[in-house]
């Protein structure tokens, strides 16, 4: 065995019987695990992932033309496409997932007798969770081929592909792949193997870039995209997070407990310490972005941390001897993961292996029979295509370019219209400054569309105008009312680009507002008012963000027509700033806005934290509010 521990003596089979079980495991973790892929529909989740496989299929570069927390190979994974993809969709679902589950398949090898069999178990049950299935591969190959020393040299070589390939499908997988090749090449280092070091280093970094280049990235491209995809990821916590229920939260917290336990005792064993410490610090990093993709969104997110920890329980406690304590700490992990998954929700536990049951069933038919996929898909697509046919605004927009804020682009792609996308996808991602700073550089230049229709639909209560609120600015500028339908604005582009218009907005007021107090939102004198709020996090603030979410904020307003709203205002965005004189609550509103007329105006604005003690975690807000003088506003009669 690997990591220089000794392991426990595996219970032999008959060859034969052997053979025979890891054919039909294969077979069962390929066949649960193959999704097929749903044209568009109306929706959000739709909306960006049918935008990610058009941006591959387009060659758009990763980091400055698309800036999104997937990567130039992530749309492989996701569900939904336009037809024009679905024939490599079905190829990849049928031959990378056969890949996949022979590459699990291998990896179980390591883990002795019916270890390796209850590990293959509890690997076809979550099999159809597709992040979860990669997430553990992302574990097992640093941990049973990367970091051992003496491995065999075709397992480091399929570890190394494999790695680079899942570090370009989403960005936590590029961080979590390169932590765990920087563990291996440091402890070869510290062992004094410096050529191996050296060679996988020098490996990594080559099927790396085999695979960016693969997806016709440029080289050049690189840092942009490293760093675009690092602020995205770490903007994610503080301004997508949803609070979790009690009891997931309390099992969450004692399954991690008991997760820090079971790790300890693996570091504290004896062997070669230097070995176990690599493992354990991998084994927490997969467990530590398991967690923060469960509890950060705290949907049925959560399902991945405890699916993960049953999982890979099985796993430790298959690759490492294990003393009584350890038995008993890794026997808990598996009770709690379960616990965890039941206070989700009835029928939770038993998702994964009722579909892996029913795909095992009904997907030897399909591959067989593929077209029956292709048939059912185009029925769904006519389907969709028909609620969303609209010929008006095919008539209007032609072959022209469009795009669609915030968040809801279907109408483009099942009209058949020339979708040209800004950089964020989504109008809630743009959550960081300069996110929110390329949405609004697109469509001040050049390269903007000819078209673009606006909703103002937004997710977690935000206010409205705050998502890609730069870009909006950018479109009143720039662009001219052309059609008011019952739900989206369409604007087309007037204007050429000038730079720096936007840049003299004279300051009209700021304030310091304790929390809860009001500030009286000043006029513009026949222009627009832009607000910008700056929020700080105190130190204790930093550390929840890190290591669960951030502290909610919320905005509210009032109107002079004593109408009184409360939102979810996150901090990246509203220090980029947004409209709040007139106030946009919904399509309506901005039509008017485009027309200079003001529907809503309010009297103030007020700053609170959601919790009793949420001043712990931000200090008071620091308010500006500007007059967007290019802009001409009259009120509404």
């Amino acid at each position: 065995m690997s990591h220089g521990l000794p392991t426990s003596e595996r219970r032999r089979f008959p060859a034969w019987i052997q053979g025979a079980g890891l054919i039909v495991a294969t077979l069962a973790q390929w066949l649960a695990g193959i999704e097929w892929p749903l044209p568009p529909t109306p929706g959000t989740d739709s909306s960006w992932q049918t935008s990610l496989v058009l941006a591959h299929r387009d060659g758009l570069q990763f980091g400055t033309d698309v800036q999104f927390t997937y990567g130039p190979w992530g749309y492989l994974g996701l569900n939904h496409c336009p037809p024009e993809a679905l024939d490599s969709k079905i190829g990849w679902e049928i031959l990378g997932g056969l890949a996949i589950s022979l590459t699990l398949v291998l990896l179980s090898g390591e883990m002795p007798g019916l270890r390796r069999w209850a590990f293959l178990a509890a690997s076809v049950a979550a099999a159809c969770f597709t992040e979860l299935t990669a997430l553990a591969l992302v574990t097992l190959l640093v941990v049973l081929w990367l970091l051992p020393a003496e491995g065999r040299p075709w397992k480091r070589a399929l570890a190394v592909v494999w790695l680079a390939f899942l570090a370009q499908q989403k960005f936590t997988f590029c961080a979590f792949a390169a932590f765990g090749v920087v563990v291996a090449v440091v402890a070869r280092c510290l062992g004094q193997r410096w050529q191996s070091a050296l060679t996988l280093l020098l490996a990594y970094a080559s099927a790396y870039l085999a695979w960016w280049i693969g997806a016709r990235q440029h080289l050049d491209n690189l840092v942009a995209y490293w760093r675009q995809a690092w602020q995205t990821s770490s903007g994610y916590s503080g301004a997508m997070f949803t609070d979790p229920p009690a009891r997931p939260l309390v099992a969450g917290l004692i399954l991690a407990l008991l997760v820090i336990g079971a790790l300890w005792a693996l570091l504290v064993q004896e062997g070669n310490a230097r070995d176990r410490l690599g493992a354990v610090l991998v084994l927490a990093a997969g467990w530590f972005l398991a967690w923060k993709e469960a509890f950060t969104r705290a949907d049925l997110h959560m399902v991945g941390f405890f699916a993960y920890s049953l999982l890979m329980a099985f796993a430790l406690f298959a690759i490492f001897p294990c003393g009584p304590a350890q038995k008993a700490l890794l026997l808990a992990t598996v009770l709690a993961s379960i616990v965890g998954l039941m206070s989700i929700g009835p029928g939770i536990l038993g998702y994964g292996p009722s579909m892996a049951w029913q795909r095992i069933r009904d997907h030897p038919r399909d591959i067989l029979e593929t077209e029956r996929v292709r048939s059912a898909f185009n029925s769904q697509f006519e389907a969709s295509r028909r609620s969303e046919d609209d010929p008006s605004l095919r008539e209007t927009v032609g072959r022209d370019t469009m795009d669609a804020l915030t968040n809801e682009k279907s109408r483009i792609f099942l009209n058949g219209l020339n979708y040209h996308s800004r950089p964020v996808i989504e109008s809630y991602g743009a959550y960081t400054p300069s996110l929110a700073e390329a949405d609004a550089r697109f469509f001040g230049s050049a390269n903007a569309p000819e078209f673009v229709a606006v909703t103002m639909g937004t997710i977690d209560a935000h206010p409205p105008p705050e998502d890609d609120g730069p870009a909006l600015a950018q479109i009143v500028r720039r662009y001219d009312l052309v059609r008011f339908a019952p739900d989206y604005t369409l604007a087309r582009l007037r204007r050429p680009a000038v730079a720096g218009e936007s840049a003299a907005s004279p300051i009209i007021g700021s304030a310091a507002p304790r929390f809860g107090e009001e500030v009286t939102v000043p006029g513009g004198g026949g222009h627009p008012v832009w607000i910008e709020v700056e929020f700080q996090p105190t130190l204790l603030g930093r550390i929840r963000t890190l290591l669960y979410h951030a502290s909610e904020l919320r905005m509210s307003v009032s109107g002079t027509n004593g109408e009184n709203f409360t939102y979810r205002i996150v901090p990246g965005m509203s220090s980029s700033g947004f409209f709040v004189q007139p106030w946009l609550s919904n399509h309506a509103d901005f039509a008017a806005l485009m027309n200079g007329v003001a529907n809503v105006s309010l009297r103030t604005v007020s700053f609170a934290c959601a919790q009793a003690r949420g001043s712990l975690f931000w200090d008071p807000p620091r308010v500006r509010f500007r007059s967007l003088t290019d802009l001409p506003l009259r009120r509404s009669q």
